[in-house]
């Protein structure tokens, strides 16, 4: 296996969260005894977050003996390597999920949760304790976007008034304009859809300017709504993992998580790193060989089914069964942890 990540650059963060649920998954992989005698070797290769570096490292990986690519957590990378491993009918899991990329073929899977299916448990926990919200969303990221418009239009169909929705650059680094005009506009609460460190600047301009309500978020908050500090405890988001969520195969991932990366406190990335070398594991179980075209038909066996991961059961959706569908959770994040919100 060859893993195509960004471990260094701007988009080292999720690089190295991959990296190293990957590496836990190795780890249960080749000492389980799921594939017999035979282990899985992984060849790690660093894009430098580029997405030039990232189609050169995919164009060599398929011309090595490489049975599967395992690839990057940027949407741009992943749409710009895909169609080479497509073209060169090798397997390809990629830890994002923009539009168009399962479509390009059917070598091609996204294994991570898309946000767009995280819509209906945000706008049904939103719900039970407000009648009105505003939104403020990145607008320089078409997904974001998009994602914006689908939950507004939740919220208005749920009965949940929509007070304002506010476009921002997602780079920006002064949001007071933006959190001005939420709050005039007397939503009860306030969504912050986005990623990266607009996701903490915008909460604490918001706690700032006297903000009581509820804040809560998109998964692009999880490993990054701490940088807040205090002013994130209370502040609840989306996402399709937490680390109290019951069952052997969470536990199992946190043990070797906290064994393979010492300290690291894991987030979604790495549920999707371990995630994938599960699900490869049960597709060469599947295939009886390590083939490339015989591992796909053991992958199309085993999304046909579903499987366990650590946040629950997950199936597979979208064009050719392709995208991975894990579990909604809706956590509270309070004292530097995220907890599920049973209530």
């Amino acid at each position: 296996m060859t893993l195509v990540a960004d471990l260094t650059g701007p988009l080292a963060f999720y690089g190295g969260q991959l990296k190293a649920g990957v590496e836990a998954g190795l780890d249960r992989v080749n000492t389980s005894g799921v594939l017999g005698t035979s282990k899985i070797k992984l060849d790690i290769k660093d894009t430098g977050s580029d997405t030039a570096t990232a189609s050169r490292l995919v164009s060599a990986a398929v011309q090595s003996n490489a049975v599967a690519i395992l690839g990057p957590s940027l949407s741009q990378e992943a749409l710009a390597t895909a169609p080479i491993a497509q073209q060169a009918k090798v397997p390809y899991l990629a830890d994002t999920a923009p539009p168009g990329l399962v479509e390009i073929g059917e070598y091609v899977y996204s294994m991570t949760t898309p946000q767009s299916s995280q819509v209906d448990k945000m706008v049904q926990e939103v719900k039970k304790a407000n009648d009105s919200v505003a939104i403020i969303n990145s607008n320089d990221s078409p997904t974001i976007a998009a994602l914006a418009e689908q939950t507004s239009k939740a919220f208005t169909a749920a009965g949940v008034r929509v007070t304002e929705v506010i476009g921002t650059s997602q780079t920006a680094t002064d949001f007071t304009a933006v959190g001005t005009r939420a709050i005039q506009s007397g939503a009860k609460a306030i969504g912050i859809l986005g990623g990266g460190p607009m996701m903490p600047s915008v909460l604490t301009t918001l706690r700032t300017q006297g903000f009581t309500g509820e804040i809560f978020g998109n998964a692009g908050s999880d490993g990054t709504i701490d940088k807040a500090g205090a002013a994130a405890n209370g502040y609840r988001y989306t996402t399709e993992w937490a680390a109290d969520l019951p069952g052997d195969i969470n536990a199992d991932f946190v043990k070797r998580l906290a064994t393979v990366s010492p300290g690291l406190t894991a987030h979604y990335p790495a549920v999707d790193g371990y995630t994938e070398m599960l699900f490869l594991a049960e597709s060469l179980k599947a295939a009886g060989s390590a083939d490339r075209t015989a591992l796909l038909g053991g992958m199309q066996k085993v999304a046909a089914a579903g499987f366990d991961g650590p946040s629950g059961r997950v199936t597979f959706g979208g064009a050719g069964g392709r995208q991975l569908i894990g579990p909604a959770i809706y956590v509270e994040f309070r004292d530097g942890k995220a907890t599920q919100v049973t209530g």
